[in-house]
């Protein structure tokens, strides 16, 4: 666990409230169970990297926001020998809502200390809903 202090915790709101007002650089999205997560954005910063979403919840039904694992993964997992899934840890996490309504979207953004991926790895986001079973994996390299 990393512990902030409070200029460190205010740089990197300002610089998140930044983020969420550019322009969307990636559009990596998957779509599963009337909600969509997609990236839209993923810059370094110093030590950080800020990774933006989007979840835009397409269904007739509120979502309840539960919880965003992020992992940097190599191998397949076909071939259980060579599958690893690295857990990676977000340092500041900017505007995470509570929920999210019947066709409306949100913007949020995760901080991790500076990480990159080689060639044979690519990063899996998990999002779940809270006490259900709905969950969004979005996968990119």
């Amino acid at each position: 666990t990393v512990i902030l202090d409070n200029n460190t915790i205010s740089r990197l709101h300002r610089s998140c409230e930044s983020l969420l007002k550019l322009p969307k650089e990636r559009n990596i999205i998957t779509k599963e169970g009337g909600v969509v997560l997609s990236v839209k954005n993923m810059k370094y910063q110093g030590d950080h990297v800020f990774l933006q979403f989007e979840i835009w919840n397409k269904s007739s039904i509120r979502f309840d926001f539960g919880t965003m694992n992020f992992f940097k993964v190599n191998g397949n997992k076909k071939r259980n020998a060579s599958h690893q899934e690295i857990p990676l840890k977000a340092v500041y996490v900017h505007n995470t809502p509570k929920q999210i309504l019947p066709s409306t979207s949100v913007g949020l953004v995760y901080v991790f200390p500076k990480f990159t991926l080689d060639k044979d790895e690519r990063m899996e986001v998990r999002l779940k809903e809270m006490n259900t079973n709905r969950s969004v994996v979005l996968n990119w390299r």
